[in-house]
């Protein structure tokens, strides 16, 4: 990506009027991706892509943008029941990749009231909760779903359970998810 510096800082092509044209590219490097979007021989005026510093200062499509880290990658996580060999181990390996077979997405059975819960070990400040969806198939089944915050252990296995715990901060998100789901909320929690 390092290309992309100079690319997305050219102005022909931030207004996406450089002297081509291209099909909608995904470049990827590694966990990190950025999306540049398809362009026809007119260009186009209106909302210039962002220049690269822009992007990695924004932590652009759920990566943490500078001086930011994954808090939950590697920790431990549970949830309501494992189904297809997919335990919760695959939703904190710092993958973003939403199709199953790519190894990175847990499953859980199909339970009345499924959950999946990372301790971060203690309490620490979060600036927002970035959520993968699958991307192969399924992508409604994440739908009106809730993310509880606290700054101590949640005890709450249901869902009115967790939200009426003391201290606890609901996230409510209604409709379906797509394939990331990014929650600002500037807090301490666990």
């Amino acid at each position: 990506m390092a290309f992309l510096k100079n690319a997305l800082t050219d102005q022909r092509v931030r207004w996406e009027r450089a002297p081509f044209d291209h099909p909608e590219l995904p470049l990827v490097q590694g966990s990190d991706a950025v999306l540049v979007p398809a362009v026809g021989s007119a260009g186009r005026t209106a909302n210039p892509l962002r220049t690269f510093e822009e992007i990695a200062a924004a932590g652009t499509l759920g990566y943490p943008a500078a001086g930011e880290s994954n808090l939950a990658r590697g920790r431990a996580a549970v949830q309501t029941s494992t189904d297809y060999n997919s335990p919760t181990s695959r939703a904190v390996d710092g993958s973003r990749r939403g199709n199953f077979f790519d190894g990175s997405v847990t499953h859980t059975a199909r339970d009345t009231q499924p959950y999946w819960q990372v301790d971060l070990g203690a309490a620490a400040d979060v600036s927002r909760i970035v959520i993968s969806n699958r991307t192969d198939c399924c992508a409604p089944r994440l739908n009106n779903f809730h993310v509880y915050m606290s700054e101590s252990t949640i005890t709450g296995r249901w869902s009115m359970q967790a939200k009426y715990q003391q201290g606890v901060t609901d996230y409510d998100f209604p409709g379906t998810a797509g394939a990331t789901v990014t929650i600002n909320v500037n807090k301490r929690a666990r």
